[in-house]
């Protein structure tokens, strides 16, 4: 296809990449909100509070985390096409995706400890393992310091390296694009190509004819932009 259309395998790739991306950023927000929104989970979060000081701000910054990522989803779908091709575009959204992929970490590890308190009654496990859930829940604020830390420096790569324009789709480019997509089947089409009609119908007679065969009879294949020749020997 690209003999047709140069670089459009390419464009398509990182539309793709894109989305997917998106899609990472999505689900990393769902579990956020999944696990801040259960109450069963609120309430665990509450006590756990009460025996560690260094819980009582996390949920707070995991929902900034949230509405963070989200907004970072939003400025990736807005990207305009033309420019996923861009280095910096694609080094950018790369590193959104690496936040992403730790924030979901962190909530799959945040989740599991707490439902672990939930399942045998929070007082008895806590007290039981206090030291060992202490230490748990120091690491998970830790990493999500770190996430903050990343996050951070996403932004601020953002700021540095991309340009505003880069950043929002423009109208007449999106214009010529969609244009270009819907002419695109007629370019396709066998019978549009120049000669291929000629081509194939000599390619036909000389499959089907009664000439008998030769060893030095050869078909020559041969790319000429924007088609094909076929010649025989």
């Amino acid at each position: 296809m690209d003999f047709l259309f140069p670089g459009l395998s390419s464009f398509l790739l990182d539309r793709t990449m894109s989305g997917q991306i998106s899609l990472v950023v999505h689900l990393a927000v769902t579990k956020i909100g999944d696990i801040l929104l259960e109450e069963a989970t609120k309430g665990t979060i509450a006590k756990l509070s009460e025996k560690l000081a260094n819980l009582k701000e996390l949920p707070v910054k995991i929902e900034q985390i949230k509405k963070v990522l989200t907004m970072m989803s939003n400025v990736i779908r807005q990207i305009g096409r033309v420019y996923l091709t861009d280095d910096v575009v694609k080094s950018w959204i790369g590193d959104v995706r690496k936040v992403a992929y730790h924030v979901d970490d962190v909530m799959d590890k945040y989740s599991y400890h707490l439902r672990q308190l939930q399942k045998e009654g929070f007082l008895r496990k806590f007290f039981i393992k206090g030291t060992h859930y202490a230490i748990v829940f120091t690491e998970i604020t830790d990493e999500v310091v770190e996430v903050e830390k990343e996050i951070q420096l996403v932004i601020k790569m953002k700021e540095q390296w991309m340009q505003p324009f880069q950043l929002v789709a423009n109208p007449l480019t999106e214009m010529e694009r969609q244009r270009s997509q819907d002419s695109f089947p007629k370019f396709v089409k066998d019978g549009d190509l120049v000669g291929i009609e000629n081509n194939r119908i000599w390619l036909t007679r000389w499959l089907y004819s009664e000439e008998p065969e030769t060893e030095n009879n050869v078909i020559t294949v041969s790319k000429i932009y924007p088609c094909f020749k076929c010649l025989r020997t």
